[in-house]
C-alpha cells in the first residue's frame, strides 16, 4: 500500500473530510489491497452512517480485508469491534446533546432553536466518546459522527428513535459478521456498551415522553368530563312537545340556506381550521349531535336540540347553553365605529363580530323569524 496515500487518508480521517479519506483509501486499493486499506475504508463508512451509508457497505470493506489474510480473521474481527464501539459512543453522545436542546427548543417553541440544537450536537461530536489508537492506525481521530438525516430530525422522539434503530442495525450487522467471534471479550463488551448506549438514550428522551403521557392523560380526562357533561346537560334538558318540534323541523325546512344538519356539524367540527364549530370541542359537538332530539344548527356555530348549545369564542365561554323561550330575549346589535356586532340571549353574548368573524347580517332575518315563531307559539316551548 502506498505509504503516501495510506497517510493521506488517515489525516482526512482525523479531520473528519471524509470524501477525501474515502477517495484516498479507494486509489491505495486499486495499487494493492491491504487489511489497513480495506479496514481504513470501513472506518470512513462506519462514521457516515447517520448520512445514508449503510453497515452492508461496512461489512463488505471487513470481508475483504479478511479475505487479504484470513490468519488475521481475529485482528480484523477486533478493528470493526472497535471501530463500531467508538462511533456508537460519539454517535450517542451527540444524540444526548441533541435531544436536550430539542427538548428546550419544544418548549419554547422555537424552530430556529431547534436548528441550533442540530448544531450544538455536531459540535460536540468532535469533543465526547472515545478516541483511542486502533491496531496502531487512527490515532487521536479528532472528527465526529456525521450529522446527516439527524439535521432533518424535527423533535426529540424522532432523533431518539433514530438514534436507538442505527445503534440497533450496527449490533446486529456485527454479531451477523462475527458469528463465533461473538465469543470474543471484545465481542461481549461491545455487546454490553451497546445495551448501556440505547439505554443512554431512552432514558435522556423519557422524560419528555413522560410529559407527553401525562398531558395526554389530562387531556382525556378533560374530554370525558366535557362529554359526560354534555350528556348529562341533554339527559336533563326537558324534551320539547311534538308540536314544538314539527315547528322547528317546518322552519328549518323552509330556511336550508342558513340551516346545518347532522354530518354537515359533525364534518366541519373535525376540521381544525373551522371557526364556528371549534375542532377544540370536537366531542362535546359529537355527543350534542348523537341526541336522538337534535334538529338542526346554523353557520354561526350555534346548534338546536331539545335545547340551544353554542361553542362560543365571546367573552371566554366555551359553551353556552339555554332554553327555546330564552329566545324571546334576543336582541341584535349592529356593528359600529368603535365597536362589533353583537347576537345575545339572556343577555349573554352568542355572537360577535362581523360577517368575517362570525356575524353575518344577510342572516339576521333567520334570527328575527325563528324569535317570532317561538313567541307565537311559545306554548309549546315553555
Amino acid at each position: 500500500m502506498s505509504q503516501f496515500l495510506f497517510d493521506k487518508a488517515n489525516m482526512a480521517l482525523k479531520a473528519g473530510r471524509y470524501d477525501e479519506a474515502q477517495s484516498a483509501y479507494e486509489q491505495s486499493l486499486e495499487k494493492e489491497y491491504s487489511i489497513d486499506g480495506w479496514c481504513g475504508l470501513g472506518l470512513c463508512k462506519l462514521f457516515q452512517l447517520s448520512s445514508g451509508v449503510i453497515m452492508d457497505e461496512v461489512i463488505y470493506c471487513f470481508e475483504k480485508a479478511r479475505e487479504v489474510d484470513e490468519s488475521e480473521k481475529d485482528n480484523i474481527d477486533i478493528r470493526l469491534i472497535t471501530y463500531s464501539k467508538l462511533v456508537l459512543e460519539q454517535l450517542t453522545d451527540y444524540t444526548v446533546v441533541a435531544i436536550n436542546q430539542l427538548i428546550k427548543a419544544e418548549k419554547e417553541a422555537n424552530r430556529a432553536a431547534v436548528i441550533s440544537a442540530l448544531a450544538a450536537g455536531s459540535a460536540i461530536g468532535a469533543g465526547t466518546g472515545s478516541f483511542r489508537n486502533i491496531a496502531g492506525m487512527t490515532a487521536g481521530i479528532s472528527a465526529g459522527v456525521a450529522v446527516g438525516k439527524f439535521a432533518e430530525m424535527k423533535s426529540s422522539k424522532e432523533a431518539a428513535e433514530f438514534a436507538v434503530t442505527l445503534i440497533a442495525q450496527v449490533y446486529m450487522s456485527v454479531q451477523e459478521f462475527l458469528l463465533d467471534n461473538m465469543k470474543l471479550p471484545e465481542a461481549v463488551e461491545f455487546s454490553n456498551v451497546v445495551q448501556e448506549l440505547k439505554g443512554k438514550i431512552k432514558k435522556i428522551d423519557s422524560p419528555k415522553k413522560a410529559e407527553e403521557d401525562e398531558k395526554k392523560k389530562a387531556d382525556d380526562l378533560k374530554r370525558e368530563a366535557e362529554i359526560a357533561s354534555i350528556k348529562e346537560l341533554i339527559d336533563s334538558t326537558k324534551a320539547l312537545s311534538k308540536t314544538g318540534i314539527e315547528l322547528l323541523v317546518d322552519f328549518a325546512s323552509k330556511n336550508k340556506d342558513n340551516v346545518l344538519y347532522k354530518d354537515e356539524i359533525v364534518e366541519k367540527a373535525r376540521k381544525q381550521m373551522n371557526f364556528q364549530f371549534s375542532y377544540k370541542y370536537r366531542e362535546s359537538i359529537e355527543a350534542f349531535c348523537e341526541d336522538d332530539s337534535f334538529l338542526f344548527g346554523v353557520n354561526e356555530g350555534v346548534l338546536f336540540g331539545k335545547n340551544i348549545f353554542k361553542v362560543s369564542f365571546v367573552d371566554n365561554e366555551s359553551i353556552c347553553t339555554f332554553d327555546y323561550k330564552d329566545l324571546l330575549t334576543l336582541e341584535y346589535k349592529p356593528p359600529s365605529m368603535f365597536s362589533a356586532g353583537t347576537l345575545t340571549i339572556n343577555s349573554t353574548r352568542i355572537i360577535k363580530g362581523n360577517q368575517m368573524t362570525g356575524l353575518h347580517k344577510k342572516r339576521l332575518p333567520f334570527w328575527q323569524d325563528l324569535k317570532q315563531l317561538i313567541e307565537s307559539n311559545i306554548e309549546h316551548f315553555e
